[in-house]
């Protein structure tokens, strides 16, 4: 896709960049969300976890440009929501784009081995940027729309300002994505700086808190598996009652992940905490048991995998 800069001055000197924020050739490094000016909360509650990325500037104007993308916590591929935001370096404004811009947008998309998107309807929304270009499209069965929306101060009546958002969502196969789902969606984007919805504020809160990562040290006897095996586990949300586990199996057996949930008890009371987890892993296997907590940071669990084999494991911090 192409977007023209115009930078603002006697003899106006118009720059086009080839891609802009979508253009993979600039090169890009990996940041911490706390590096990212981007924010987003599902407007279902899903709890959703990003990486995020710093794009570098291919004409070195001093713009800023950064990328988001979003999947479930727990895995999963949808629903997906991915986002770039892009701020014009000192000077620098957007210039005016044909009507059709998301259609543009989301005709430059592929996605693997899903293919080109199939283009529906094109249409606008509203959020407290101000207005918001959409094209809707599907791809691989799922239903998506793909946006682009400018903000910020426009110097002229030939420029869209200094700011641009764009990106695309896809649900998961099962979703529609009516008018008002698309506008929960568009509401529930944040831009350190210029706009935060109170909403995702306390959603993006929340889920720091509750996804703070802890790891183990884990000994595994899996009949006919693994027998007297060590690896590492990470847990999420520890201090909670429920949360995410990821097992890396020594000797590149493969990696498990799933989930955790205390059904009863807690430390320093008469009834230690007991519950339940389940483990997919890479190499086809499953299982699932229950587990014992009797020291904070200290368990141990036993289980079954889906053909009867009995597992049992016990972890200590790491």
């Amino acid at each position: 896709m192409r977007m023209g800069l115009t930078r603002i001055g006697t003899g106006a000197l118009v720059a086009v960049l080839a891609g802009c924020v979508t253009a993979p050739k600039t090169g890009q490094e990996n940041i911490s969300a706390s590096e990212s000016p981007l924010l987003f909360a599902h407007p279902d509650g899903l709890s959703m976890q990003a990486r995020h990325f710093r794009l570098f500037d291919p004409r070195n104007t001093g713009a800023n440009i950064y990328r988001g993308n979003w999947r479930p916590s727990g895995g999963g591929r949808r629903p997906l929501f991915v986002a770039y935001y892009h701020s014009a370096g000192p000077g620098y404004e957007f210039t005016s784009t044909p009507t059709d811009v998301a259609k543009r947008y989301v005709s430059g998309l592929t996605f693997g081995k899903g293919g080109k998107p199939a283009l529906g309807l094109t249409g606008t929304a509203r959020n407290k940027f101000g207005a918001v270009s959409i094209q809707h499209f599907s791809v691989a069965g799922s239903a998506c729309f793909g946006f682009v929306q400018y903000f910020g101060d426009a110097t002229f009546s030939t420029t869209q300002g200094s700011e641009l958002l764009q990106g695309f969502y896809c649900g998961t196969e099962a979703d529609s994505l009516p008018g008002s789902k698309v506008s929960a969606i568009m509401d529930s984007i944040g831009v350190k700086g210029h706009h935060v919805p109170p909403a995702v504020a306390a959603a993006v809160e929340r889920q720091r808190v509750n996804s703070a990562v802890s790891n183990f040290l884990v000994s595994i006897d899996w009949a006919g598996r693994f027998d007297g095996l060590s690896g590492r586990m990470s847990a999420t949300n520890t201090e909670g009652r429920n949360g995410r586990i990821a097992v890396s199996l020594p000797n590149r057996a493969g990696t498990c992940t799933g989930q955790w949930r205390v059904s009863s008890g807690t430390y320093g009371s008469a009834q230690v905490p007991t519950g339940s987890w389940n483990l997919v892993c890479t190499n086809g296997l499953k299982a699932s048991g229950n587990f014992t907590s009797r020291t904070k940071g200290y368990g141990s669990g036993t289980g079954k995998d889906v053909d009867g084999k009995a597992v049992s494991f016990s972890f200590e911090p790491a």
